[in-house]
């Protein structure tokens, strides 16, 4: 069980064989229960509606076997791994006509298909997903679209390997370094070390970016290119990594500082000044001052203030008005309390100058 300061609880009970939740109990009181088969994959799902209405029916059913599926091979042993999926439809539960989802696998734990029932001008049809293709290590060299089926057909649909479809080829580690899309128009990566930095070159069509990265993966600089001229945006971070400076292309800068919890306390903008925040001992935050703020006479309290419930924001107070009254727009929030079933901990009431939600 867990509960929270505000009475606020959910409940789960486990299978101590495979660590598993069998049945867990929601902060609005909602039950679902699980059931599993002997290898400890889930076989079944009682949501709550069906618990509530005391139904047969789960509200979602799994089944796992391997199978032939009608694969290009006479040798009958040869099988793949199948999975389905069923999950209750309210619409049609008086004929148990449930959206059937079927995945097939190789051997290599790749889904290679995947079938789910569709509605298609009125008749209930089957999509399939588009089929890949993997070159000698595995990587995905082409992807063709979804296609539909009529429903009946269990085996794997094998005629999806023309149509509309993607391909992108690779470098020795693995990298894209090219896409190709529907239309035939290709995107190039180029990948090199400059002064320490990786250096990611993109082209496509009329357009090149360059980006810069560090060893630890951020973004040092970006040029995006207009025609042959670079535009610029320069990144600096401190010792452990926090960013502290950015340089747009017509040369402001940004700059933020941070507090030993790594929450960001200020931020100098070229445009809108400064903007500083403070927070409270459980991190969130409390008070925003700008400098239109500050340099505003007319009010006397020149932040603006959250005020919270443990974790729960309940106000946010902006500055009194000149003649001394607060201000309407200032917001509040209400909370369902832990009896009030689906509302429980939740937010269930704004209120503010545009009105009540």
């Amino acid at each position: 069980m867990v509960k929270d300061v505000h009475n606020i609880q959910s409940t789960s009970t486990y299978n101590p064989l495979f660590d598993v939740v069998t049945r867990k109990v929601d902060t609005g009181g909602n039950a679902m229960v699980f059931y599993y088969d002997g290898f400890g994959r889930t076989s079944s799902i009682m949501g709550p509606n069906e618990i509530a209405s005391n139904s047969t029916v789960p509200t979602v059913k799994y089944k796992y076997w391997t199978d032939h599926a009608g694969i290009p091979n006479n040798n009958t042993a040869v099988k793949i791994y199948r999975a389905s999926t069923s999950n209750f439809d309210p619409e049609y539960a008086s004929t148990n006509n449930t959206i059937m989802t079927d995945t097939y696998a190789d051997f290599l734990g790749r889904v290679v298909q995947v079938k789910k029932d569709i509605e298609i001008d009125g008749y209930e049809r089957r999509s399939i997903s588009g089929p890949a293709v993997y070159d000698m290590l595995g990587r995905t060299t082409r992807q063709y679209h979804p296609k539909y089926e009529i429903t009946g057909n269990n085996n794997l649909y094998l005629n999806g390997f023309n149509g509309p479809n993607t391909s992108q080829t690779y470098d020795s580690r693995d990298r894209v370094i090219t896409a190709t899309d529907e239309d035939g128009n290709t995107q190039t990566t180029h990948y090199a070390i400059t002064n320490n930095l990786l250096k990611t070159t993109v082209e496509f069509i009329d357009q090149k970016t360059e980006s810069y990265t560090n060893a630890e993966g951020k973004p040092v600089q970006k040029d995006d290119y207009l025609y042959s001229q670079p535009l610029s945006t320069t990144f600096k971070y401190n010792s452990i990594g926090e960013l502290t400076y950015v340089q747009d292309p017509e040369g402001m800068v940004t700059r933020y500082s941070y507090n030993l919890a790594g929450k960001r306390i200020q931020q100098r903008h070229p445009d809108k000044g400064t903007t500083t925040y403070q927070y409270d001992k459980a991190g969130n935050i409390s008070r925003m001052t700008t400098d239109n703020l500050l340099n505003d006479p007319t009010i006397s309290s020149n932040y603006i203030e959250y005020l919270y419930n443990y974790n729960r924001l309940e106000k946010i107070m902006l500055p009194d008005l000149p003649n001394g009254n607060s201000n309407p727009n200032n917001v509040s929030y209400s909370y369902g309390l832990s009896t009030a079933g689906n509302n429980a901990g939740k937010m269930t009431a704004k209120y503010d100058g545009s009105g009540d939600t």
